[in-house]
């Protein structure tokens, strides 16, 4: 039996760790394919490399199989993990629709490439929308709706999401099928009056807000269409939403060269407010949105390194922090069957990172063209013949495509089973949108042995 095993290809070890209170000497392993990381001695480590099975005792052998550091000998590990993956979409049972309720934002972020215009979905649109969302799960296939609100800047069409929302939310219940949302927001408007409506009324979940460093450099990025900051107004609006309500809030620092100075301040206010055990915390390198906005961008192994550091200041300070990450099996909507986003014109998308775009052309081309034999729409409704090629349809054949020979970064990677290939629409443009976590492993699973060490 041993000899039919091997070691994985989808192994990330921490460096060589010792515990001074045990005496232990050896490393971390994560299988990136189960996510599920082993402490290992390092004579059993060296063991495990050399092939050495049996010298093992049976209960350590069967604890790497099903953790997934020993594999099968004949395993196309890479083919079995993108068929894993195909197979997780087919399987999916959550229909998530998204929608942009507005196409207006108060903000004028500087790496933005979006273009903002008072729009908002019209009632015929969000009928055609309701269409689509009712013969998708009239269909079976689905046990459950997930609403994104998305903008521009969702919150600027709340009247729009009180119709559209109750309308949703009637419809799944009709259905039997159940029903959650979540918003992304500048967290201008995220007042507590507004916050206790979205939970109470949206069933809305979690909102995800952007301060992108302290005052000074928050609104030399994130200013107003009036040129004023905005800072001082959302870091006080997510005080007053965390001690108000139960809304989960996630803070996303956007990071270039620009402000990575101030991520840590950033982090320390965060924590002086009371708020550690209150936020979710992560940063996102600044990238190209149809503009040339990663220009300013820190190179990769420069924000691998901050991150780290980030994190251990996160963890020091109280912070619940994700050093790893998890079995990622749809990497995002383009991928998924009937995904949709719907933006404030009544287009539809299956990537939230193109509509209101002028980068992508007049019409857009990413927009979706939907079958018109696929669904039962109102007499007018915009609806496209479409080819296999357009650029929605290459996003959403991403999985088909690396199995074929395409994107061999990804097909050579061992961080692929907990990436996913990150992004379709950055291969399909021309960027390797590869994680931090592919270059800042090691070091996240030193934190993690160092962070177990101090809770023994």
């Amino acid at each position: 039996m041993l000899t039919s095993l091997k070691l994985s290809r989808y192994i990330v070890t921490s460096d060589l760790l010792s515990a001074a209170r045990t005496g232990f000497q050896g490393r971390v392993v994560f299988p990136t394919r189960s996510s599920s990381p082993l402490t290992v001695d390092e004579l059993t480590w060296r063991r495990i490399q050399d092939g050495a099975l049996d010298a093992l005792p049976p209960n350590a052998v069967q604890r790497l199989i099903e953790a997934k550091v020993l594999v099968p000998a004949d395993e196309d590990e890479f083919a079995a993990v993108v068929s894993e993956n195909m197979a997780a979409i087919e399987q999916q049972d959550v229909l998530y629709q998204v929608v942009q309720p507005s196409a207006w934002c108060q903000l004028d972020c500087s790496y933005c490439g979006q273009e903002h215009s008072k729009k908002w979905l019209g009632e015929e649109q969000q009928e055609e929308f309701l269409q689509r969302i009712r013969a998708r799960l009239a269909s079976g296939r689905y046990r459950h709706l997930k609403i994104g609100w998305f903008g521009a800047e969702p919150l600027t069409g709340l009247t729009v999401m009180r119709r559209l929302g109750a309308s949703a939310q009637a419809l799944a219940k009709e259905l039997g099928c159940g029903y959650s949302a979540r918003i992304i927001s500048n967290g201008i408007g995220l007042t507590p009056a507004i916050a206790r409506e979205l939970l109470e009324q949206h069933c809305i979940s979690e909102a995800e807000i952007t301060l992108d460093g302290l005052a000074a450099d928050h609104d030399r990025l994130r200013f107003t269409k009036t040129g004023k900051g905005s800072f001082r107004k959302i870091f006080d609006n997510l005080r007053s939403v965390a001690a108000a309500t139960e809304l989960k809030l996630v803070i996303r620092c956007n990071v270039d060269r620009l402000n990575a100075d101030g991520v840590a301040p950033l982090i320390e206010q965060i924590a002086q407010a009371g708020l550690a055990q209150r936020v979710q915390f992560y940063t996102s390198p600044v990238y190209a949105w149809g503009n040339d906005a990663d220009q300013t961008a820190l190179d990769r192994e420069e924000f691998a390194q901050c991150e780290v550091e980030w994190l251990a200041l996160q963890m020091r300070l109280g912070f619940q922090v994700g050093l790893l990450p998890p079995r990622r099996k749809i990497v995002c909507m383009s991928v998924q069957r009937e995904a949709e986003v719907v933006d404030a014109y009544g287009a539809t998308f299956n990537c939230t990172e193109v509509p209101y775009v002028p980068a992508y052309g007049q019409p857009n081309s990413y927009e979706i063209r939907i079958p018109v034999s696929s669904i039962k729409v109102r007499s007018g409704a915009k609806l496209h013949a479409g080819s296999n090629e357009t650029p929605a349809n290459k996003l959403h054949n991403f999985n088909q495509q690396l199995l074929q020979g395409e994107h061999l970064q990804c097909a050579s990677c061992n961080m692929l089973p907990v990436c996913g290939g990150q992004c379709p629409k950055s291969w399909h443009e021309g960027h390797a949108p590869c994680p931090s976590a592919k270059i800042n492993m090691k070091e996240r699973l030193n934190l993690l042995f160092a962070a177990d060490q101090m809770t023994e």
